[in-house]
């Protein structure tokens, strides 16, 4: 999701830091890590073994210990999660959300995840205590007004989406660079500005210069999202 190919670009001159966490960590201890929970829910229904089947009791319990287990493991290391869940999406992206989320999901699953897969996760939340909050439309406003409002205590945002390294989110995991095991969370860590300065330094200008969001927003612009794309790709 996000800017096309922005992540590759910046990857070809920075590499994100490798952290360690386990339950006798003293690095981010107390500090939140801000979840985009729909990131997290498509990434835990392509990791079953099985296809998503909303009417199997099976399927249900299977999707909710892997979600359970997930958790647990990043609670374990002293985190504190706050989920950032989805609501409506706004009438004038709702056909390209729809075509994006089914491409998702259809490739890996051949089909689209639905409510029941949603209403599970969100009673794993209640059932552990975990902290949420449901945007009106779709989770970008509020997780980035929710960033910046709590920066400091703030270890990073658990995303797919590239568009925040545009929006000037300094730290960042991927839910592909962030490996779960029983005994101890590994994120990569993005230190956006570092990525921006190192891929300006290697293109532009010698030594590391600092990249301004209305740059950033530029060069976002010239790659293309993936709404964008689709837009402009369908006919008129």
């Amino acid at each position: 999701m996000g800017v096309q190919g922005l992540k590759a670009q910046l990857e070809r001159f920075y590499r994100p830091e490798a952290i360690t966490l386990h339950p006798d960590s003293k690095i981010g201890a107390g500090e939140i890590l801000l979840v985009d929970a729909k990131a997290v829910e498509y990434l835990l229904i392509k990791r079953l073994p099985m296809e998503p089947d909303y009417q199997s009791e099976a399927w249900g319990k299977a999707f909710y210990e892997v979600v359970a287990t997930y958790f647990q493991s990043i609670m374990r290391t002293g985190l504190e999660v706050v989920c950032i869940l989805e609501g409506a999406v706004p009438g004038s992206l709702a056909s390209a959300s729809l075509d994006r989320r089914a491409q998702e999901v259809l490739e890996a699953h051949k089909c689209l995840a639905g409510p029941v897969a949603s209403m599970i996760f969100v009673q794993v939340l209640d059932d552990l205590g975990v902290k949420y909050e449901r945007a009106l439309h779709a989770t970008d406003q509020l997780l980035l007004s929710w960033y910046m409002a709590h920066e400091p205590e703030v270890f990073a945002l658990l995303t797919n989406d590239t568009d925040f390294f545009v929006y000037g989110t300094e730290k960042l995991v991927f839910t592909s660079g962030m490996t779960v095991d029983g005994t101890s969370t590994t994120f990569q860590r993005w230190r956006t500005k570092e990525a921006w300065s190192a891929w300006r330094s290697n293109r532009m200008t010698k030594g590391r210069v600092p990249v301004s969001l209305t740059h950033r927003s530029q060069i976002a612009a010239i790659l293309g999202s993936e709404v964008s794309r689709e837009v402009r790709l369908k006919p008129r």
